[in-house]
């Protein structure tokens, strides 16, 4: 039986809004993010995809990281983690109420950058003293 995506989203939203007492902002934030995977894979003309709708029961673990290397092509890291954790709540809500198992189960998200501390410059570092004399 065919698993219509945009149901299942729709499903998922719900029950995180009613169950987990998700915040709107949150409950639209996963819908956003998993609206637009379901279009990624409908453009790139997935196995799962067919010319209106996703079966959820056919994605893999490879239609997802064709998905978050895409995005990481025009997007942030934080972007890419965001994305990949609703993708993980839909398809761990979807093994809850089915048994089947999840195909985002063993993905990683990409760390996040680390930034060195911004370092004072030798005329910053001469304002600093200088307050400190007249103090």
């Amino acid at each position: 039986m065919r698993e219509s995506m945009t149901d299942k989203i729709e499903d998922f939203a719900a029950a995180l809004a009613k169950a987990s007492r998700a915040s709107g902002n949150t409950v639209s934030g996963y819908r956003r993010d998993l609206a637009d995977f379901r279009k990624f894979l409908l453009q790139v003309r997935s196995p799962a995809a067919d010319s209106d709708d996703v079966d959820v029961a056919l994605v893999t673990a490879d239609h997802i990281r064709l998905y978050l290397a895409y995005v990481m092509k025009n997007s942030s890291r934080a972007t890419v983690q965001r994305r990949l954790c609703a993708i993980k709540a839909f398809f761990r809500y979807r093994e809850g109420t089915t048994g089947d198992p999840s195909p985002a189960r063993n993905l990683r998200s990409p760390k996040l950058e680390q930034r060195l501390p911004t370092v004072l410059q030798p005329d910053e570092v001469e304002r600093l003293i200088e307050l400190d004399e007249d103090s």
